[in-house]
């Protein structure tokens, strides 16, 4: 049961019929792809997100501090991911469907959610923010006084614990004040009463004419009233969707400007400072590529956010749009551990060294064969190397 409010939801029947006209073949693919690709998009996507999390937590990789902002980024993706794939997996004739547990579940899995995924949008937003104050205290541009630089100059140091502690505990702080209402707006219903079963359900999962079940629901407390479903609107749109958007394009186009600036410099470098100019440019641009892929992803939802604010009738499409933004931003989730491996060596070499230690047969086989090669290669050459290990 939702509330509804003549100034808020403005959508008539007519407007109905109309946008369901116009938008029917995008909401039937948005359908197909959630039918056919939520639940391998899931699976993978907690496997990705596990492995980001085991590689990172390795001692060698613990130090940067930047590693603490993608760990957690990791396992709020892999949280949402799993409790949409087992929400998903239940369907509306399923016996677990209609037991209190699974009201509960729902109800958690609508506050849980939104929570999680709105804490990792605003650890990706501080991650771009700490990356472009290092960067900047760095840069010849540390000199200007910009408002940024003002503004990062009274805080702790980027590249230390201390400033991504700062930064994680203000994700959270903010993901929750964004999505405090929203976590009081329903409560669960049982009525006692009984009812017949849907005749749709009717032979599936042994169902028979006459079974009856519990009257479970969820709706809106007696003391909700539009006020708070407009404030708690507009929180959500502006808090958890809109500002971080904004933030992450600001930052992202600022960290872009940066890489620029860091090759021209790099090309009147000497040959020694090279190397490692290099490396602070790959890890910029993974983590601007990760940015990126974030705003293309979430985007989206802010515009439709800011469009349903200021015209009320477009709240049917939006709602209609819905299981397309939950799969790009399932998408979002499941691509960090692609881009880490491909854009940072330092992951990939974690990564083989953490599988060498838990399949060391397959890995000392490869070595093995390796040696035996390099032997061949070189006795044909006229010698034979002499092992010196144990």
């Amino acid at each position: 049961m939702t509330l509804e409010c003549d100034s808020f939801n403005g959508t008539t029947s007519g407007d109905r019929e109309y946008y369901h006209q116009w938008m029917y073949r995008i909401v039937s693919f948005s359908n197909f792809l959630k039918h056919h690709l939520l639940a391998p998009l899931c699976i993978t996507g907690v496997l990705f997100n596990v492995l980001i999390v085991a590689v990172l937590l390795r001692p060698s990789m613990r130090s940067n501090a930047f590693n603490h902002f993608l760990i957690l980024i990791a396992f709020c993706d892999a949280t949402v991911m799993a409790m949409s794939l087992i929400f998903d997996s239940v369907g509306n004739c399923h016996p677990i469907f209609y037991t209190r547990g699974w009201i509960v579940f729902t109800k958690a899995f609508g506050i849980t959610t939104v929570l999680i995924h709105s804490t990792s949008l605003w650890l990706t937003v501080n991650m771009a923010i700490l990356r472009y104050s290092l960067l900047s205290r760095g840069s010849s541009a540390s000199h200007s006084s910009s408002i940024f630089t003002l503004i990062f100059s009274l805080l702790p140091s980027p590249n230390t614990t201390a400033a991504a502690l700062l930064s994680i505990i203000s994700a959270l702080v903010v993901a929750i004040c964004g999505s405090l209402l929203n976590s009081i707006r329903y409560e669960i219903v049982d009525d006692g009463n009984l009812s017949d079963i849907h005749q749709e359900c009717i032979g599936d999962y042994g169902w028979k004419e006459g079974d009856r079940i519990r009257n479970y629901g969820i709706r809106q407390p007696v003391w909700w009233n539009c006020t708070y479903e407009r404030i708690n609107y507009w929180i959500v749109a502006v808090v958890l969707k809109l500002l971080p958007c904004i933030l992450l394009t600001i930052f992202m186009a600022l960290l872009v400007n940066t890489l620029m600036e860091a090759r021209r410099r790099r090309q009147r470098l000497t040959t020694s400072t090279v190397s490692s100019n290099t490396n602070a440019e790959r890890t910029t641009a993974m983590l601007t590529v990760i940015v990126a892929v974030f705003l293309v992803t979430e985007m989206p939802q802010g515009i439709a956010a800011l469009a349903q604010g200021a015209y009320p009738q477009l709240r049917y499409p939006v709602t209609s749009l819905n299981p397309l933004f939950n799969m790009l931003s399932l998408i979002n989730s499941a691509t960090n551990f692609l881009l880490c491996v491909l854009m940072s060596a330092v992951f990939r070499k974690e990564c083989i060294h953490m599988f060498s230690n838990c399949f060391p047969f397959c890995f000392s086989s490869q070595s093995r064969s390796n040696q035996t090669t390099m032997l061949n290669m070189s006795s044909k050459n006229g010698f034979v190397p002499v092992p010196t290990g144990p």
